[in-house]
């Protein structure tokens, strides 16, 4: 008898417990029910977030491969490019040379679109300043930068004809 009562204590709390839930049981289709667009606002083309304006989206995608480009050709025909680095003699005899680069990959990009329905890009990256010292010039084309100096830079960019300027 003594086994009993626990089995026993366990059927009544579980038969208890069901009459209860029974009881709070609601039909079917309630539980999972919910009603989309019950927001205060309809989403509007002025008020559409930008992840689900695709045109904006599209914009961007285009402006990224825009600006990785732009940073390419920028590092090409700078003043201050590898090819074209500046090699100063300093007072003690040797020389220090410097050039500048930008990585296309470290970029920010981001695209607005106006309320006139035009697009306006901003690009932030940044532009280092490499910086050796040799013994001589030569020495210096072949010797090991270093990074000297970060530059954070920011462009603007509009559309116009459908392209970036």
């Amino acid at each position: 008898m003594k086994h009993l009562h626990l089995p026993l204590a366990a059927m009544l709390l579980l038969g208890a417990f069901l009459s209860v839930a029974r009881a709070g049981d609601s039909a079917p289709g309630d539980l999972a029910s919910v009603s989309p667009g019950r927001a205060s606002t309809p989403v509007t083309a002025a008020n559409m977030p930008a992840y689900l304006d695709e045109d904006l989206a599209s914009k961007h995608a285009d402006f990224s491969k825009f600006a990785r480009r732009w940073i390419r050709n920028s590092n090409r025909h700078h003043v201050c490019s590898k090819s074209r680095m500046k090699i100063k003699r300093q007072p003690d005899g040797t020389y220090s040379a410097i050039y500048h680069r930008s990585d296309e990959n470290d970029v920010v990009c981001t695209v607005k679109k106006s309320s006139a329905g035009t697009y306006t890009a901003v690009l932030r990256y940044k532009e280092i300043i490499y910086k050796t010292v040799a013994a001589s010039p030569d020495a210096c084309q072949t010797s090991d930068f270093l990074p000297s100096l970060v530059n954070r830079r920011i462009r603007i960019f509009k559309l116009k004809g459908g392209t970036w300027q």
